[in-house]
């Protein structure tokens, strides 16, 4: 999908509801590392894990990640031939 009338829908989230998760986990994360909003529930350093986990959560589902999976198994896909 790299064609300019594509690129809406590639860089649009087609269902958000896989977003609510991560987007938790980022934000507890977020909020224990900064000490004004702490609660102690989650050490500093667990925190941070939890942001850089969570990012690279999103960024997979953003990324077609699930998408890939299902292009993987299409009949009749032939890798490019290496020049």
């Amino acid at each position: 999908m790299s064609l300019p009338w594509t690129l809406e829908f590639s860089t649009h989230v087609t269902n958000p509801s896989y977003l609510l998760a991560p987007v938790l986990v980022f934000f507890i994360g977020f909020f224990e590392a900064l000490p004004t909003f702490r609660l102690a529930k989650v050490r500093v350093p667990i925190a941070f894990l939890m942001m850089g986990a969570a990012l690279g959560w999103v960024t997979q589902i953003l990324d077609g990640g699930p998408s890939s999976l299902q292009d993987r198994g299409r009949a009749g896909c032939v890798p490019a031939a290496e020049s």
